[in-house]
C-alpha cells in the first residue's frame, strides 16, 4: 500500500476540493482521467485514488503520476467495489468540497473554478451540472465559456426537483461538487450496483440549497464493459429492488413520498422489466421475470407500493407484473 489511511490524514496539505477517483482495471483510461484533472484551471485540489485490486497495470499509472505531482493520493486495498473505494477515499478527504470522477471518464479544464467559484459565491450545499456521453476517449471538449456567460438556476428544495424534474439533477454522483461534511454522513452501500440510486436521494434530502449550472463539465466515456450497460442478471436485478425497497420505506413519512413511487419507484420497476424483456436467452428470462414478480408481490404485501401510487401507465404495469405473469 503506498498510502495508508492514516498516512494521508496526517497530511498537513489542506484542500480546498478532494476529487476522488476509484479505479479498477482500466489501464487504457487512466491516463486521460488524471490529465483532465490536473489541467484544471483551478489548481487547489487533492486527487485520492482508490485502487480497487486492480488486475491490470493500472496500480503502476498511478505511482507514476503520484511521483510527478503531490497532489495525488493513492489508497490501495483488495477488491471490493465501487461503493468501498469511495467510501475510503471520503473517510480521508480534507477538501471543503468533494467531487467525484470515475477512472474512465474526464472532465472540462474548467469544471472545479467554475463549480467552486458558484459553491462560494450562493453558500450552496452541492453544485450540479451538465454532462455528456461519448464514444470516444478524449472527444473534442466543448469550448471554453466565460463565468457570466453560465446561466444558473437555483433550487430550495432539492429533493423535490430530483424527483420531478430529472433532467436537472440526475441520480448520478460525478456531475455535482459537494459539501464535505454532508458527504461524509452519507456513506454509499458496500456491495450495490448503481448505488447512487439511494446516495442522491438521501444526499437531496440533505440539501438545503442547489445550483444548476448549463455547462457541461463531465465527459462519460461508454464503456462497454461499464456495469450499467450489461444485460440484467439475477444481482443487478435484486439491487434494483433493494433501491426501490429503500425509497419507500426511507420516505414514508416524508412529503415527498407520492413523487418518488410514482416517478422514481415506477421507474426502477420499468427499467427492470424491459431489461429483462431484451434479453435473448428465453429460459433466462423466464426465471428472472419471475424473480421479478416474486419481488413486486412482496413490496405489495408488505404495503410498500400499492396501485394508488402510480398513474394510470404504472397502474397497468404493476398489474401486468401481479397477474398476467
Amino acid at each position: 500500500m503506498r498510502n495508508s489511511l492514516n498516512d494521508i490524514q496526517m497530511n498537513n496539505y489542506v484542500p480546498t476540493i478532494s476529487v476522488i477517483v476509484p479505479v479498477y482495471n482500466v489501464e487504457r483510461y487512466l491516463s486521460g482521467c488524471l490529465d483532465s484533472i490536473l489541467d484544471q484551471t483551478f489548481t487547489d485540489f487533492e486527487i485520492i485514488c482508490v485502487d480497487d485490486g486492480s488486475p491490470d497495470n493500472s496500480i503502476d499509472i498511478l505511482n507514476l503520476y503520484a511521483d510527478k505531482d503531490s497532489r495525488i493520493k493513492i489508497i490501495r486495498q483488495e477488491n471490493q467495489g465501487l461503493s468501498v473505494s469511495r467510501n475510503n477515499a471520503i473517510k480521508v478527504a480534507r477538501g471543503k468540497y468533494i467531487f467525484f470522477v470515475d477512472s474512465d471518464d474526464y472532465i472540462a479544464p474548467q469544471t472545479l473554478e467554475f463549480m467552486y467559484r458558484s459553491a462560494s459565491e450562493s453558500e450552496s450545499d452541492i453544485i450540479c451540472a451538465n454532462f455528456c456521453y461519448t464514444g470516444e476517449l478524449h472527444s473534442k471538449i466543448e469550448p471554453s465559456l466565460d463565468y457570466k456567460d453560465i446561466e444558473q438556476k437555483v433550487f430550495y428544495n432539492p429533493l423535490h426537483t430530483y424527483f420531478t424534474e430529472r433532467k436537472i439533477i440526475y441520480g448520478m454522483v460525478w456531475n455535482k461538487l459537494y459539501k464535505t461534511n454532508m458527504v461524509k454522513e452519507v456513506p454509499f452501500i458496500p456491495g450495490r450496483l448503481f448505488e447512487d440510486e439511494t446516495f442522491t436521494a438521501l444526499i437531496m434530502e440533505k440539501c438545503s440549497k442547489l445550483i444548476h449550472m448549463n455547462f457541461n463539465v463531465y465527459y462519460y466515456f461508454a464503456n462497454e464493459q461499464a456495469i450499467s450497460r450489461r444485460y440484467i442478471d439475477s444481482k443487478m436485478l435484486g439491487d434494483f429492488i433493494k433501491n426501490a425497497e429503500f425509497l419507500c420505506e426511507h420516505f414514508a413519512n416524508n412529503s415527498e413520498i407520492s413523487v418518488i413511487k410514482k416517478r422514481k419507484v415506477k421507474a426502477l420497476l420499468s427499467m427492470c422489466y424491459k431489461k429483462i424483456r431484451l434479453l435473448e436467452n428465453r429460459s433466462e428470462q423466464a426465471k428472472l421475470m419471475r424473480e421479478l414478480k416474486g419481488y413486486v408481490e412482496s413490496m405489495y404485501a408488505r404495503g410498500l407500493i400499492k396501485y394508488s401510487d402510480f398513474d394510470i401507465e404504472g397502474k397497468l404495469k404493476l398489474f401486468r407484473l401481479l397477474n398476467l405473469i
